[in-house]
């Protein structure tokens, strides 16, 4: 309790059922002809991972990414919970600032900051995403 750590395990505990279930979508989306011609090409195991499923997946992964930043950028109980009053993240910071010390235009800042690297990465992601794949 109240080390990085803890807060580390306990976004990781948060995060991984929404990394899996989508992840869980892009592996019952893949076709298993194209594994099994691959295989009949010649190519090992390893190669037929890296060279046919993996950029398969690699949109896959990215959303996955995506969504478990934008969860962990936003994350307000974990930190606070498990991080105690000595551990910083920006939405515990944010809260801080608005309602305990009522400093109304540094809270708007932080907010305006942490509104505007989860937006940008996001897009930033899907245009990579879409221009790629």
């Amino acid at each position: 309790m109240y080390t990085p750590f803890a807060v580390f395990v306990g976004i990781v505990a948060v995060n991984l059922p929404y990394v899996v279930l989508t992840l869980q979508s892009v592996f019952e989306g893949l076709d298993e002809n194209v594994e099994y011609a691959a295989s009949s090409l010649g190519a090992n195991p390893f190669e037929t991972f890296v060279l046919v499923k993996l950029p398969q997946i690699v949109p896959g992964i990215l959303a996955a990414f995506v969504l478990s930043f934008i969860l962990t950028m936003n994350a307000y109980a974990t930190p606070v919970l498990l991080g105690g009053p000595s551990f910083r993240m920006m939405s515990p910071m944010i809260v801080g600032e608005i309602l305990n010390k009522a400093n109304w235009p540094f809270g708007a800042a932080l907010s305006f900051i942490l509104l505007s690297v989860t937006v940008s990465i996001t897009v930033l992601a899907g245009y990579y995403i879409k221009r790629r794949y």
